[in-house]
C-alpha cells in the first residue's frame, strides 16, 4: 500500500510540473489547440509540443501527419 501511495505522490507531483511548465511554455497556444480535438488529453497534448519543439519547420498540417 505504501508503494501506491508512494507512486500516486510522485505522479501527482510530475503532474504539477507539467503543468507548471506548460503554462510558461512558448508551445502553450499549440498546446491549447491539440487539446480542443476529441480524445487529445494535458498529457498527450504537452507530450506531443514538447517532442515537436518547433512547428515552423513543417509547412503544412500534412507534414505532422507523416
Amino acid at each position: 500500500i505504501r508503494a501506491a501511495k508512494s507512486t500516486d505522490e510522485q505522479y501527482g507531483a510530475m503532474m504539477e510540473k507539467m503543468h507548471s511548465l506548460a503554462s510558461t511554455c512558448t508551445l502553450a497556444p499549440a498546446r491549447e489547440v491539440l487539446l480542443c480535438l476529441s480524445g487529445v488529453g494535458f498529457r498527450c497534448a504537452f507530450t506531443f509540443c514538447a517532442k515537436m519543439c518547433d512547428f515552423s519547420r513543417l509547412c503544412s498540417g500534412r507534414r505532422v501527419t507523416s
